[in-house]
Formats: structure tokens, sequence, C-alpha cells
């Protein structure tokens, strides 16, 4: 598709790009485009009967526009990979979750890997031999499964109440998979309600399909392997005070990953953000109502409902960003950086470590403040939020992009 060593693919804010070595290309998602036009046919063809003096007279007025059904899809890709000479990738789009193949990074016309209602597939590996590890979510839980080349099926590995993603092949042990995995607490029966309505599917006698797991409290995550031969889980790495993602491995017996801080409130909904979110409701509620009447009135009159020339919003301070699920104070932790001496400074967290687990069983910290990286055979590319920097084998640094945001590189 594109020469390896002096490019590499990568996910910013949800979307794919390609860096050639020179310059940055978006990299089409033709299942996303056959959706956006779906969507934007459904409207036109139900405006007829949604708008004007006859929708009002029959009651089925939708301010919905065909602007605003766009601007509301929900889109993100979650992860890249390489099978032969094609692309793959998974996206969620309106919480479908499958993986997709394409022959070069424009073309949109792609394949099928794995897609189905029962199963949202996100993080992927594919082994050598064309194998594909996936991470499956289903129930408020997520486990890992195995596609083989030639099967068109799925078949789970893991199970229980327990979240494993980030499933990556040994590249120097037939058969084995590592992952990051935590355990689950019980299902928060709410949240399994307000999903459901959420969506338009009512629980059914308490089976929670739909719930998603950051609906649900997890542990930290641990460094695993899993035998596929054997059913065998072996912990690896764990602390309650740490996550340890995004394991990757090499030839040479070693294995990658990142080592971060474990919030538990960041990833669940505690005693405290259910409280607030009950405080918070009728003004969510209110604020929902005047909106909606207040497209209505714009749409049908050409005037604004509020005086003010529509609702006030509080905007989060631009400084605050949420990369990889975390919510990170950007100048200061560039200051932090900057203040230590950092080379090419970012503003991802020092506290977010790249380890090295080496043949001898030695963990060595190989950089602080890293959110995405890939091995290569020159070194390790990495993501510090700012810019896209090489780690040489000799240990000197050397600025590859200044690309902000990258949090998966491929």
């Amino acid at each position: 598709m594109t020469d390896r060593n002096n490019s590499f693919f990568y996910i910013a804010n949800g979307e794919l790009f390609l860096f050639d070595g020179e310059k940055e290309h978006a990299v089409p998602s033709g299942v996303a485009e056959k959706y956006v036009a779906h969507v934007k046919d459904r409207i036109r063809k139900n405006e007829w009967k949604e708008s004007g003096s006859g929708a009002v007279f029959m009651g089925t007025v939708n301010p919905e526009t065909v602007e605003s059904a766009v601007a509301s899809i929900s889109s993100k890709v979650c992860c890249v990979g390489f099978s032969d000479d094609r692309l793959i990738y998974s996206l969620n789009i309106d919480g479908v979750c499958g993986i997709y193949s394409k022959r070069t990074f424009r073309d949109t016309d792609e394949g099928i890997v794995l897609s189905d209602r029962e199963y949202r597939y996100s993080d992927f590996d594919i082994s050598r031999d064309g194998d594909i590890c996936v991470s499956a979510a289903f129930a408020g839980e997520s486990h890992i499964g195995i596609k083989r080349r030639d099967d068109a099926d799925c078949r789970m590995m893991t199970e229980g109440d327990s979240l494993e993603i980030y499933p990556v092949w040994s590249k120097n042990k037939k058969n084995v998979i590592c992952f990051s995995g935590a355990g689950l607490s019980g299902a928060d029966d709410d949240r399994s309600a307000e999903v459901g309505e959420a969506s338009g599917r009512l629980p059914f006698f308490n089976m929670q399909y739909d719930i998603p797991v950051e609906a649900r409290e997890r542990s930290a995550f641990a460094l695993c392997s899993l035998d596929i031969e054997t059913g065998e889980i072996t912990e690896l790495r764990s602390d309650n005070a740490y996550d340890f993602v995004k394991p990757q491995t090499t030839a040479d017996g070693s294995l990658w990953y990142i080592k971060k801080p474990f919030r538990p409130g960041d990833n669940g909904r505690g005693f405290g953000g259910c409280l607030l979110d009950i405080l918070r409701a009728p003004v969510r509620l209110l604020g929902a109502l005047v909106g909606f009447f207040n497209i209505f009135t714009i749409r049908y009159s050409g005037k604004n409902l509020t005086s003010a020339g529509g609702t006030k919003t509080k905007k989060r301070s631009e400084d605050q960003i949420c990369i990889d699920g975390n919510i990170i104070s950007a100048s200061k932790e560039l200051r932090t950086n900057e203040a230590k001496g950092e080379k090419y400074p970012g503003y991802i967290p020092r506290t977010f470590e790249l380890h090295r687990i080496t043949p001898e069983n030695n963990d060595v910290t190989v950089k602080k403040g890293v959110i995405a990286y890939r091995v290569t055979e020159n070194g390790v590319l990495y993501s510090n939020g700012t810019s896209v920097v090489l780690v040489n084998n000799d240990g000197s640094e050397e600025l590859v992009a200044k690309i902000k945001d990258v949090t998966f590189i491929a």
C-alpha cells in the first residue's frame, strides 16, 4: 500500500489518516460514507410529511434537518491493521461496531471482515497467518475472540464479568495472545433502563444487551496473556494503582505496554457521579425542551424563541482536552514537560509511561508522556499529544511530524 519504513497510519479524534513521510492524508471510510448517504436519503424522503402546515395539522412535525441529522452521527475509527495487501480498520458508527477492509487508503469500495448485531468489535490484531484476535463487547462486557483466516465466524475465547481489550498476537510464542484485562462490577440497572430508552429498546427481563462497558465500574487493567490451546490466562503485570494497557510484542520476545495511573471514577458511575447526574437532571431536561422548541420556532418563523438568540451553553475550557478517555489539562502538562527538559514536549502527562519487558523479564521505562506508539525496526514511534517522535535504537530522538491528538499509530 505504501512504504511502511517512511510512513504510518494514525488515528486522531476518531478519524483515520496516513502520513506518507511528508504530509497527511485523510483516509475515507466507505462504510461511513454510505451510512451518511442513507441518513440523508431517509430525511429527504420523510421531509414532506414532517415539515410544513400539513405536518403541523397531522401532528407529525419533526424539526430534524439533513444537516442536524448528519451532525448527530457518531463515528469513530478504533483500530487499524494490515493483512497481505489490504488495510483493515474497525469503525464504531452510531453504536454499530464492525471491522472492514480496503485495498488502498483512498478506496471506498470496502469488504466486511466482521460485523453483526450481536457484538461490538473494536481493538484487534492480525497474525502473519491472517488470523485475527479481537476485543468484542456484548451485554456490558468485553472479551477476546478469534477469527481464523478461512473462517467467517468469530469464536469467543474468554468469558465472565470482565473487560478485556487491546489483544495482540505474541510474535515469538505460537497461539499466545497478550491483552489488558479488568474485572467489572455488577451492571447498573438504572443505567440499563436509561440506555434502553435512549436506543428505543426496553430491557427485557433485565437482559442488559445495550449496556456499554463504560456504565460499569472496573478494576485497574492488568497485563495478561492467553494460551488459546489450553485456555490458560496468566497475569504478567498488575497493580491496583495503575492501568497496564496497549501491549505490543516483538520477535525478540519483548513485551511493550503503557503504564498510567488508574482513576476509578473516570470509567464508571460512582456515587458522586450518580448524585451529580440526579441534581443536573432537571436542568438538562429544561435545556432540552427549550432547545427543541427553539429549533421548531426558527424553522417555521425564522426567529429565535429565546431573547438572547438561543440557549446559553457552558463551554468547557479549551485547555481541558479529552484524549483516549482521559481528561488532561494541556497547558499545565505541556509546561511540566518543558520544565523537565523534553526535546519535543507534549501535553501527555509524564505519568503515562512507555515500558518494555525484555526477554530476561527486566522492566525498563523507555519514555514518559506517551499516549500511543509503534515499535519499528529503527526504534519506537510515539505520540506525546502534540507530535509524533521517533526514539532511535541508539536512544536519540527525532521529530517525525507535528500532529496533534494522535491516539493510535500503525
